[in-house]
C-alpha cells in the first residue's frame, strides 16, 4: 500500500427518519492532496446522501459514493475508484447497515465473534468500484471504518482505543459498538446559572425601536391604499378559492358574460343537448380509461417514490390509484408496527398523500428539546418571545439555549428580593415585561433599558392563576378566576383596572389572552370574547368548519399579527392560525414523527400542552407539557410573509382615559 495521508471524517443524522451516515476517505501522496478538500468531499457525501434519502438506502449511498468519485475527478483528474483515493462510507437504518468502500480505506464489522473484513483480508486485486455489503446489527456487534493503517490494518480491534492506537496520531477512523440498553430518554434541560446573558443587548433594542417605527409607516401607508394580498398555504387555499363570488355564487367575470334577456326555447334546447352530449362523452371516457395503478409487485422503496413523484407532480388520479396497494404493501410489511426503513418511508408517503388529497397542512418534525428541571416543575411556567429571544419563566426567568439544552438564569435581570416570585410576563418586538406581586420589571425601548414599576393590584386578584401579553409595550395580566384585566404602563408607572365600569362583564374562568390591536379572551368551551377600548365589544366567530371544542392555549405572534390556538377537540389536536383583520383561518395539524406515526409522545404532548408559544421568525411552534419542552417546524407561514409586524397598532385596545 502507498503512504496515505488520512483526512476527513463525518457522522451525520438529519431529519429522515432514524438513518444515519458515516464516512471516512483516504488520499494517497501519489497524489497532489493540496487540492483535495477531504471536508468538502464528505460533506457532498453526507448531502448527497440526505438528498436522495426517500431512495433504497443502498441506492442512495451509492449514489452518494458516485457523486464525490465525480468531485474528486473534477479537481484532480484523479482515477478516484482505485488506490489513489480511498473513501469508506457506512449508513445505519436502525438496526440494519449498508456498507460500501474502496481502496484503500478499510472496515471491519465483527458479528457473532466472527469479523468480517471490507475488502477482504486476502484480496490483493486493485478494483475500481466499491465494495458492498449488507447486514443486520445486534446487541455486542461493533463496526470499524478506517481511511488507512498500514499492516495492522486487517487486526481484530477489541476498542475504540486500539483502533486509535492502530489508526497512529493523524487516522481518522469512526468506531461503533451496539449495546443492548434502550436508549436514554431526553435528558432534562440543564439548568446553568453561573452564566447571566443580558436578554437584549443595547444595539438590539435600538435596532427593534427603528423598526417599530416602520411597521407603523407601513401600517399607515398600507391601511390606506386598500386590503392586503396574502399568499395562502395549501391547505387554506381550497377554502378560499372562491372568494371573489357573489350573488347566488356565480363569479362576477362569468356572469358579464351571460346573455340578457329572457332566452328562446330552441336556444335552450339546443344548450340542453350540448349538455347531455358532453355528459355521455365525460361519462364513456371516465369510464373506458386504463386504471391507473402500480405494480403489485412494486417494492416499498418504489412505491414510496412513486407516490412522492406523483405528489410533486400533482396528479390526483394517480395518487387515489396508488393508496390501496400502498396499504396493501404495508399490511405485507407489518403495518403500523413495522419498523424496517421501506416501512417507514412508505407509511410517511401515505399519509402525505392522504394530506394532499385533504389539503392538510402539518406541523413537521415534532420532538422534545428536553426535560423541564425537577426543581423547576412546580412553578406556573409560561414561555415569552421578546425582540427575538425565547424566554421561560417559572418564578424566574430563564433564556432557552435550543441548541446546547439548556436554560441559562438572568439572575441580574430582576432584584433578588423578586428571586422566585415571578408569576406573568410577557414580550414583543422591543420589550420583555414580568411581574412579581411587589413590582414589575421592564427591559426594553420604551424605557430606555430597564425599569420597575411597583403595581397596586385590585383586591383579591389572583396571583396564582394568571395569563399576561404585552401591547405597545405595556404588560396586561388577566385573572383566570375573576377574568379581571390589569394594565402596568411603564411610562406613566401607572396600574389600573382595564375594563370600564359601565362594560359588559367576561365570563369567570377563562384560560387565556392574547392581544392583536384588540384583546381575545379565550375559554374552555371555545367562547373567544373581543374587547377594545375598555369595553367588551362581542364574541369572535371563527370561520372554522369544526368549531373549537377544547382550546388549550392562546398565543399572539408579533412578527406576523397572528392571533394562534391551540385545540384538542380533533383526534390528533389542531393549531389554528387567525388572521383577524379578513377574518381568515389556516389549519395545522401535527405531522408524524420520524418513524411515519401520528401518535408519538409529541402527539399526546401536543393534545396535552399548558402553554403555547409560536415564532414565525425562526419558523417554528414550541410548547410545554408533560414536564418538558417540545417543538415542531411551520413548513410554511400562513397567508404569507407580513411584512407590517405589529399593524394593529393604529387601533389600540386600551381606552387613553384610564
Amino acid at each position: 500500500m502507498p503512504p496515505v495521508f488520512t483526512s476527513g471524517m463525518v457522522d451525520r443524522q438529519e431529519g429522515w427518519g432514524n438513518r444515519r451516515m458515516m464516512g471516512v476517505t483516504a488520499i494517497s501522496a501519489s497524489h497532489n492532496h493540496q487540492h483535495i478538500n477531504a471536508d468538502a468531499l464528505l460533506e457532498e457525501l453526507a448531502a448527497t446522501f440526505f438528498r436522495a434519502s426517500l431512495a433504497e438506502p443502498a441506492q442512495a449511498l451509492m449514489q452518494a459514493i458516485d457523486a464525490i468519485r465525480t468531485k474528486i475527478e473534477e479537481d484532480t483528474g484523479a482515477r478516484s475508484g482505485g488506490a489513489s483515493i480511498g473513501i469508506a462510507a457506512a449508513v445505519l437504518d436502525d438496526d440494519h447497515l449498508f456498507l460500501a468502500v474502496t481502496d484503500p480505506c478499510r472496515a471491519m464489522l465483527y458479528q457473532d465473534g466472527e469479523a468480517t473484513h471490507l475488502p477482504p483480508s486476502e484480496s490483493t486485486a486493485t478494483e475500481t468500484g466499491p465494495r458492498i455489503m449488507e447486514s443486520t446489527l445486534g446487541p455486542g456487534d461493533r463496526l470499524a471504518l478506517l481511511a488507512a493503517v498500514g499492516e495492522s490494518a486487517d487486526a481484530d480491534f477489541d476498542s475504540a482505543e486500539s483502533l486509535e492506537q492502530a489508526a497512529g496520531p493523524s487516522g481518522s477512523f469512526i468506531w461503533l459498538e451496539v449495546t443492548d440498553e434502550p436508549p436514554p430518554p431526553d435528558p432534562e434541560i440543564a439548568l446553568d446559572p453561573s452564566q447571566p446573558l443580558p436578554p437584549v443587548p443595547a444595539e438590539q433594542v435600538q435596532a427593534a425601536a427603528q423598526m417599530q417605527t416602520r411597521v407603523q409607516s407601513s401600517w399607515t401607508s398600507q391601511s390606506s391604499g386598500g386590503p392586503k394580498l396574502l399568499q395562502r398555504p395549501p391547505g387554506s387555499d381550497a377554502l378560499h378559492r372562491y372568494r371573489s363570488t357573489s350573488r347566488g355564487g356565480t363569479p362576477s367575470a362569468l356572469r358579464s358574460r351571460l346573455p340578457r334577456g329572457v332566452p328562446p326555447a330552441r336556444m335552450l334546447a339546443l344548450l340542453v343537448a350540448a349538455l347531455l352530449l358532453f355528459a355521455v362523452g365525460a361519462y364513456f371516457a371516465i369510464t373506458n380509461r386504463p386504471e391507473r395503478i402500480y405494480p403489485e409487485s412494486a417494492s416499498p422503496g418504489e412505491y414510496s417514490l412513486a407516490i412522492a413523484d406523483a405528489i410533486a407532480a400533482e396528479d390526483t388520479d394517480l395518487v387515489n390509484a396508488l393508496l390501496p396497494g400502498a396499504h396493501t404493501l404495508l399490511d405485507r410489511e407489518g403495518g403500523d408496527d413495522a419498523e424496517s426503513p421501506e416501512a417507514v418511508s412508505l407509511r410517511l408517503q401515505i399519509i402525505a398523500a392522504n394530506d394532499y388529497l385533504n389539503s392538510i397542512v402539518r406541523l413537521e418534525n415534532p420532538r422534545r428539546i428536553g426535560i423541564i428541571p425537577e426543581s423547576l416543575r412546580d412553578a406556573d411556567l409560561s414561555l415569552i418571545q421578546a425582540a427575538g429571544v425565547i424566554y421561560l419563566l417559572a418564578g424566574d426567568i430563564f433564556t432557552i439555549d435550543v441548541d446546547e439544552r439548556r436554560l441559562v438564569a438572568l439572575p441580574d435581570l430582576v432584584p433578588s428580593e423578586s428571586s422566585g416570585s415571578l408569576f406573568a410576563g410577557g414580550g414583543d418586538i422591543t420589550t420583555l415585561a414580568m411581574t412579581s406581586p411587589g413590582a414589575s420589571y421592564f427591559y426594553g425601548d420604551p424605557v430606555g433599558g430597564f425599569a420597575s414599576v411597583f403595581p397596586s393590584w385590585p383586591s383579591g386578584f389572583g396571583m396564582a392563576d394568571n395569563d399576561a401579553s404585552v401591547f405597545r409595550s405595556r404588560l396586561y395580566v388577566i385573572d383566570l378566576d375573576s377574568a379581571e384585566i390589569v394594565l402596568i404602563d411603564p411610562e406613566s408607572g401607572q396600574t389600573s383596572l382595564w375594563l370600564q365600569r359601565d362594560s359588559e362583564i367576561l365570563p369567570e374562568g377563562p384560560i387565556g389572552i392574547a392581544i392583536d390591536g384588540e384583546i381575545h379572551v379565550l375559554y374552555a368551551n371555545g367562547d373567544l370574547y373581543a374587547l377594545k377600548e375598555g369595553y367588551v365589544v362581542g364574541k369572535t366567530n371563527l370561520p372554522l368548519t369544526t368549531p373549537l371544542t377544547d382550546p388549550r392555549a392562546i398565543a399572539y405572534d408579533t412578527s406576523n399579527e397572528l392571533v394562534f390556538i391551540a385545540d384538542a377537540g380533533v383526534a390528533e389536536g389542531r393549531l389554528i392560525a387567525w388572521e383577524n383583520q379578513d377574518d381568515e383561518v389556516a389549519t395545522y395539524l401535527l405531522g408524524p414523527d420520524e418513524h411515519g406515526r401520528l401518535d408519538s409522545e409529541a402527539h399526546e404532548g401536543f393534545v396535552e400542552m399548558t402553554d403555547l408559544l409560536v415564532s414565525e421568525a425562526q419558523g417554528v411552534v414550541y410548547w410545554i407539557a408533560n414536564d418538558g419542552i417540545w417543538q415542531a417546524e411551520l413548513p410554511v407561514m400562513p397567508f404569507g410573509a407580513i411584512a407590517d409586524a405589529a399593524a394593529n397598532n393604529a387601533a389600540t385596545p386600551e381606552a387613553e382615559d384610564t
